[in-house]
């Protein structure tokens, strides 16, 4: 079967520095894959390259078997991929459920040209309510997004990706940041998004018990290069991950 997104030989060159080297993955519909690796490993640089915030230098990225390797940003996102940042970004003076109608509204624009109706309104509004409530906050829909924790506001950053109905979504560090606890929630939450929705995952994540919880399968990046890429159980067993990344208390990546 096709994977969803296949990446090959992809490299990115920032004059004499190679970002990314050569890295060659894919994942399948409904899949979650985590990256790991140290700062500075590439991992943000191959999601600016899978977002289509950076061209890559060479290599081929293909999404339902197209070739998107020079697709704009735009146009990626109404093919399918959606991200959250490492920094959360809401607008913080509106509503949870106006944050999230605004993702709701965007494949919808075609509907200017002949004027929303109430009707219009009404289901959109339906849309967003439902994507809430998926993350666990339709009770805090008319609550100011400013007034919410870090942690719910990170879950409304993702109930904002999952507004625009994509088939990959791409977490950065999703629980960068976040308590103990925030940190729990969220990972059960999108634990709940992922057996619900059947979306598939690319998780960038430091926090090993996080990244056990998501993913069935771990890449390892370093300098650049996907130097593993197994399943979860086996990479956390290797011994370069676990001397390198993980530490004697095996906690962290």
């Amino acid at each position: 079967m096709m994977p969803l997104l296949a990446i090959e030989g992809l490299n990115k060159r920032f004059g004499g520095l190679q970002v990314v080297k050569d890295v060659s993955l894919s994942v399948s519909a409904g899949e979650a894959l985590a990256i790991i690796g140290p700062n500075g490993a590439g991992k943000t640089t191959f999601f600016n390259l899978l977002t289509g915030i950076l061209p890559p230098t060479s290599g081929q990225i293909r999404f339902k078997g197209a070739d998107i390797s020079r697709t704009a940003i735009d146009e990626r996102a109404r093919l399918g991929i959606a991200r959250t940042m490492q920094i959360t970004s809401v607008f913080p003076d509106l509503s949870v459920a106006d944050n999230v109608l605004i993702a709701v509204m965007r494949p919808a624009s075609a509907w200017a040209a002949y004027g929303l109706t109430s009707r219009h309104a009404a289901a959109m509004r339906g849309q967003a309510h439902e994507f809430l409530t998926l993350v666990g906050l339709q009770h805090h829909a008319s609550t100011r997004c400013g007034d919410l924790a870090y942690g719910d506001q990170r879950l409304v950053e993702i109930a904002v990706a999952l507004g625009s109905r994509p088939e990959l979504l791409l977490l950065d560090e999703p629980t960068a940041g976040l308590s103990p606890r925030e940190s729990a929630t969220v990972t059960a939450q999108l634990r709940k998004i992922h057996a619900q929705t059947g979306l598939a995952l690319i998780v960038v994540e430091h926090d090993m018990s996080v990244v056990a919880q998501l993913a069935r399968r771990v890449a390892v990046f370093h300098l650049g290069s996907c130097i593993i890429d197994d399943q979860t159980e086996t990479v956390m067993r290797h011994p370069l991950v676990r001397d390198v990344y993980l530490g004697t208390d095996h906690a962290q990546a």
